[in-house]
């Protein structure tokens, strides 16, 4: 696994290699952000890191990249632009709500925050490793 800088690198070396396995840490949860995910969902996630893995931002891709697609649902294809917004979407979040558990039975916290359109950011809570990671990013068209 190679650790990149920033999110624009990750999508930059993805664009190069899609099967390439980056982490990209973004930081510890702030207070702010603690306390936010606690009083909508009930987790303390004191100490976690917010991380992003490059099968995350492939499987976003995948999901909600295709504007055919997205279209027919509603919804607007994602761009990598919008991943670089992931930052200000969970600093300031409009509501985050507790979204269900995934595959692995880890809980998911999905975030959503409009600018331009609707944009919902989903991670994943890593309980052993003490990380929140990309599950998905996806928007909807605001009409």
């Amino acid at each position: 696994m190679k650790k990149v800088d920033s999110i624009k690198q990750l999508i930059e070396e993805l664009k190069i290699d899609k099967s390439a396995f980056l982490r990209y840490e973004v930081g510890e949860l702030s207070e702010k952000e603690i306390q936010q995910i606690k009083e909508a969902t009930g987790f303390d996630l004191s100490g976690y890191t917010r991380t992003m893995y490059s099968y995350g931002v492939n499987h976003a891709i995948k999901k909600h990249g295709n504007p055919k697609t997205e279209d027919a649902r509603g919804q607007e294809a994602i761009t990598e632009e919008d991943f670089e917004l992931i930052p200000q979407i969970v600093a300031n979040p409009d509501s985050i709500d507790y979204s269900k558990k995934n595959d692995l039975n880890n809980d998911l916290i999905k975030y959503s925050k409009t600018i331009g359109n609707q944009l919902f950011y989903v991670e994943e809570i890593r309980n052993g490793r003490k990380e929140v990671v990309l599950q998905t990013l996806y928007k909807r068209k605001i009409r």
